[in-house]
């Protein structure tokens, strides 16, 4: 048992690039990376050559949730496409129907 603890202390002084074979992988955006460089710097780090793009940053799909009648005005509620994303509502003018699916 006191060897079991010996070993966790002794892994949690040692330094973080024993851990990753020598590899340092540098990123401060707020995206994860798709594309790591073949080559390091001179400080023996990796660079990021292409970044993910964000949700927001290109439009989604949104389906059709549920719709209710108003005054003769359709609110149409749409779920938009990904994870915790929030609903979007449009109104649609008498004489339309709500769309299946819209562009968000």
């Amino acid at each position: 048992m006191r060897r079991l603890i010996l070993f966790f202390v002794i892994s949690l002084y040692l330094p973080q690039p024993v851990f990753a074979g020598g590899i340092t992988f540098v990123g401060a955006a707020t995206t994860h990376c798709e594309l790591w460089s073949d080559d390091k710097n001179d400080n023996g780090r990796r660079y990021c050559r292409r970044r993910a793009e964000t949700p927001s940053s290109k439009p989604s799909t949104c389906r059709l949730k549920g719709k209710t009648k108003k005054e003769g005005i359709w609110n149409c509620v749409y779920k938009r496409a990904g994870w915790k994303r929030m609903d979007k509502k449009m109104s649609m003018e008498p004489g339309f129907a709500c769309p299946g699916t819209v562009k968000c």
